[in-house]
């Protein structure tokens, strides 16, 4: 007989066993379709989840320690948008955009950004996450971007880099 998934008495919270199980099972960001990043205050990564390579086509590597997302690493027509909302995150605590990455290979993706202030450690942190809306191969999937939006930020929210 297997264990009942609520606490008797009709406690809605989850065991302890399902909140541990549930954290190993989603501690692996490198199954979602998405990558989740945290930089410091000057746009610089510092930590990436492991498979911007595999998601977005961008050597992990390249990216930490430099502010290559917010920089060369997008389509140029793009980065005048992305920097107003690098501008709107700065005064309201998060942002979110649609815009083209250029790849190690030099082909363009169009993805979902969403980026959100936070405190971390004492100082000011940005967290985001980027999720690819087409393939570099043209292949792409219909998605409504309020739900991608929404999803993005619930991700980051849940997972607090």
């Amino acid at each position: 007989m297997s264990k009942p998934l609520l606490k008797k008495g009709g406690d809605s919270r989850p065991t302890s066993r399902l909140v541990k199980e549930s954290h190993e099972e989603l501690s692996s960001l490198d199954e979602f379709p998405c990558i989740v990043y945290e930089a410091d205050n000057s746009l610089r990564i510092l930590r990436t989840s492991p498979n911007v390579q595999e998601i977005i086509g961008i050597a992990r590597e390249r990216m930490l320690g430099v502010s290559w997302l917010f920089d060369e690493g997008v389509v140029p027509a793009d980065r005048g948008l992305l920097k107003q909302k690098v501008l709107e995150l700065r005064r309201s605590g998060k942002a979110s955009l649609i815009h083209r990455l250029i790849d190690d290979g030099g082909r363009i993706t169009r993805v979902a950004h969403c980026l959100q202030k936070i405190n971390s450690h004492r100082q000011d942190m940005v967290r985001g996450s980027i999720m690819p809306l087409a393939m570099s191969d043209g292949q792409g999937v219909t998605i409504d971007v309020g739900i991608v939006s929404k999803f993005l930020h619930k991700i980051g929210n849940h997972f607090q880099l």
